[in-house]
């Protein structure tokens, strides 16, 4: 899968919230989508949730432990 977004954003923060997923970009932008898109990372463990990385140069996001890769493009 391709993590390259076209218009090139960068993530630089991961958070989530109750049942969102939270990413802060280079630009100042916040991107919030439902955990419900992403069974993986709502129905895993927090320590998994919390074991992240970027990719791509911070255009895409990576948890290993639950075999998630999400792009940014993907959240905007």
């Amino acid at each position: 899968m391709s993590t390259t977004t076209k218009t090139g954003s960068r993530a630089i923060d991961v958070r989530f919230g109750t049942a969102t997923l939270e990413v802060k970009l280079e630009d100042g932008r916040e991107l919030i989508a439902p955990l419900t898109r992403y069974p993986r990372l709502r129905d895993g463990p927090p320590a998994a949730r919390l074991n992240w990385r970027f990719t791509e140069g911070g255009t895409g996001l990576r948890w290993p432990d639950l075999d998630v890769d999400i792009s940014v493009a993907e959240l905007e």
